[in-house]
């Protein structure tokens, strides 16, 4: 389990439902129950609202126990309603709401018949050190760092998997590899949010390091309160 939940999604505020999901149905998901769908490689929630909006939104069963345990780790939180918010060092919105409320299923790893195998969602960051530990203090840990033109640290906390990448000053973008197409594919499927699709290959030695071993921060949010 997640250190924030047992389940997560990637939430968008659309001001148009019905077309936003036919969007994402043309790009290979499909909905679970009302207002959530998945490709199987991930779940996105999508949100009615007049301004467009993109968060990471996972169950929890005691969210507001979090709080103070995120405060202390230095990613300041707060209560929201029923749930929690925190904001991942000016990068991406983070709630956190109640199981029973909003019960998030797993995806079930199965390829996207569209987009093929989803690697991460990119972000761009100004401090690469800075995100890293905000995304430490929720639960998250490097598995690949790069270096080069464009520096990008890969994270998971086991449901989701972020990357950082400096000095991309652009929409964030979902990176789906698939051995069935010659060259990328980009799919604008939110204001916030692109999908691209590039063709799968195998990263270089020299150009990858494998990440260090963090804190194991798949505890539950009791086992949290119960260590601090």
């Amino acid at each position: 389990m997640a250190f924030l939940g047992s389940g997560a999604c990637l939430e968008l505020t659309v001001s148009d439902l019905t077309a936003s999901r036919s969007a994402w149905e043309a790009v290979g998901f499909s909905e679970i129950t009302h207002g959530l769908l998945t490709d199987g490689q991930i779940v996105v929630g999508l949100q009615q609202g007049p301004v467009p909006a993109l968060r990471l939104v996972y169950s929890s069963s005691a969210p507001h126990r979090l709080v103070q345990v995120l405060t202390d780790k230095g990613l300041p939180s707060r209560r929201d309603g029923e749930g929690a918010a925190a904001r991942l060092a000016d990068v991406l919105d983070v709630y956190i709401d109640v199981e029973k409320i909003r019960p998030i299923p797993r995806p079930e790893r199965t390829p996207n018949p569209v987009c093929g195998y989803l690697d991460t969602l990119v972000i761009g960051v100004d401090n690469l050190d800075i995100a890293r530990r905000s995304l430490e203090a929720a639960g998250f840990f490097v598995i690949e760092q790069w270096q080069g033109d464009f520096p990008q640290i890969d994270m998971t906390d086991g449901l989701m998997t972020i990357g950082l990448r400096l000095g991309v000053a652009q929409t964030p973008f979902l990176v789906y590899e698939s051995e069935d197409i010659d060259g990328p594919q980009t799919f604008d499927v939110h204001p916030n949010l692109r999908i691209l699709v590039a063709p799968e290959v195998i990263a270089e030695d020299d150009d990858v390091d494998d990440g260090y071993e963090g804190d194991d921060n798949e505890d539950d949010a009791d086992d949290s309160e119960g260590h601090h």
